[in-house]
């Protein structure tokens, strides 16, 4: 779970920016939810230690023992993905790619 938080922690950041446009932002959520979709079945550095630590039966120098349910990792992975790329626009004609042609228009001056 940590490893999503960190990820969805630096999406966050990325879209508070001042300078970010609606184009810079899709790709960023594009991007996120890769990263994400890859997690799901390799898991991240937090999950591979934690992993570990389960193996052991000792994490981070505390014994471990059986609690309750565990988290369905593929599913808890799916359901946030599946959350990000429902803020996506789904067309081709959306505002999001109606104003990608204009996304490096700021270098262009009407001549005086």
């Amino acid at each position: 779970m940590k490893d999503i938080l960190r990820e969805l922690q630096s999406l966050s950041l990325k879209l508070q920016r001042r300078e970010m446009t609606l184009v810079d932002s899709s790709v960023h959520i594009k991007q996120t939810i890769n990263v994400l979709t890859a997690m799901k079945t390799t898991g991240g550095r937090s999950t591979k230690k934690a992993e570990q630590g389960v193996s052991s039966g000792f994490f981070k120098d505390v014994e471990l023992t059986e609690g309750r349910g565990k988290i369905n990792k593929p599913c808890f992975y799916e359901s946030v993905v599946a959350t990000l790329t429902k803020r996506l626009p789904d067309q081709r004609d959306t505002l999001v790619y109606a104003v990608y042609p204009l996304e490096n228009a700021s270098d262009f001056r009407i001549p005086s």
